[in-house]
């Protein structure tokens, strides 16, 4: 039999505290602490990985990478402060126990990074689309100063947005409707960013297929472009798919309040949900981007947790790379000989 306590508050956190957790309950906070440990751990190594590439490579220091940046702060936030202060208070809790300093710094944190990473997702979004539907006047629209004084903008907005259910400046059913707004709106840019950029980008398309063989060299730049483009579209759609569950959980718990069930059991898998988000994301800037793997590589490589190649295979390979080239210019030195000497230059 489970029984709730009388209604308490830790700030404006609604407390349910239970006197005999059911079996669903403390298998919930097993589990979702077993999966929130994993997830934790891959996203604290990976996003400190790829911090540390943007920060120490010079041609990775760039306005749209500034922006992933600030992604990977908040992934980085998530797997080291998030998500351990989630498990012990799972686990506290799944024994009848409340802490209300660890849930106050847990949720404080979690709502913070949940809305920056949805505001850098908008603000990336609306970065491709200037890319690809104006890339002549791109070079001079975006730049890192420019870009580093937006980041910094959004984060202080969302951090004082997120204090003010703390400093009882809004009540919970008005933060949680808000935030779910805010979330609502900066999805809603992205939808309309890449409907504009799918456009472009097949308009771009057929125009190259109709191109001769010698000005399909001119596409390179559209396909790098595009190449970035699509690198984004998958961490949008990743992060809409962790992000699916919180969304209707936020604005039910907006209407019609905290219940049990709702705390300790659908609560729980959404934040796993959300916070999975967190290690996927530099995985996929991995795979997407060949210059942020080859830069992984070499900082691996330099640490030595990575094989270099041998020296020889690739000399062996280099010279395999020259010989084509000597030949064909030898052939061609033959060629002209062989014409000047018979009178045709």
């Amino acid at each position: 039999m489970m029984n709730a306590s009388a209604q308490e508050f830790c700030v404006f956190l609604e407390v349910l505290r239970i006197s005999s957790p059911t079996r669903a309950i403390t298998a919930s906070a097993i589990a979702t602490s077993i999966f929130n440990a994993l997830t934790a751990s891959v996203a604290i190594v990976g996003n400190m990985l790829m911090l540390y590439v943007f920060w120490n490579f010079k041609r990775l220091q760039t306005p749209s990478n500034l922006l992933l940046a600030s992604l990977c702060v908040t992934d980085f936030i998530t797997g080291a402060i998030v998500q351990p202060l989630t498990i012990t208070r799972r686990l506290l809790e799944a024994n009848g126990a409340h802490n209300c300093q660890i849930r106050a710094v847990c949720a404080y944190n979690a709502f913070l990074c949940i809305g920056v990473s949805i505001q850098s997702i908008a603000v990336v979004s609306i970065d491709r689309c200037v890319a690809i539907k104006m890339p002549f006047r791109y070079a001079n629209i975006a730049s890192v100063t420019r870009y580093f004084w937006i980041v910094i903008v959004y984060w202080i907005l969302w951090a004082v947005f997120i204090s003010m259910p703390f400093t009882n400046i809004l009540d919970a059913s008005q933060f949680f409707i808000g935030i779910a707004v805010l979330i609502c709106i900066d999805i809603a840019v992205v939808l309309l960013c890449y409907g504009q950029i799918f456009a472009v980008v097949l308009s771009h398309r057929k125009r190259i297929h109709q191109q001769t063989p010698r000005q399909n060299h001119l596409g390179k730049g559209v396909d790098n472009r595009e190449n970035n483009t699509n690198t984004i579209a998958i961490v949008i759609l990743v992060m809409l798919i962790c992000y699916l569950p919180l969304l209707p959980l936020l604005a039910f718990r907006g209407i019609a309040g905290d219940k049990v069930n709702v705390v300790y059991v659908l609560d729980a898998w959404a934040d796993v949900f959300v916070y999975a988000c967190s290690s996927v994301n530099p995985l996929i800037y991995w795979y997407r981007s060949k210059e942020i793997k080859n830069a992984v590589h070499t900082v691996l490589k330099r640490w030595k947790l990575l094989k270099s190649s041998n020296h020889s295979e690739t000399s062996r390979r280099t010279r395999r790379e020259e010989i084509p080239f000597s030949i064909s210019y030898k052939k061609s030195d033959q060629r002209h000989v062989c014409e000047h000497g018979n009178g045709r230059i």
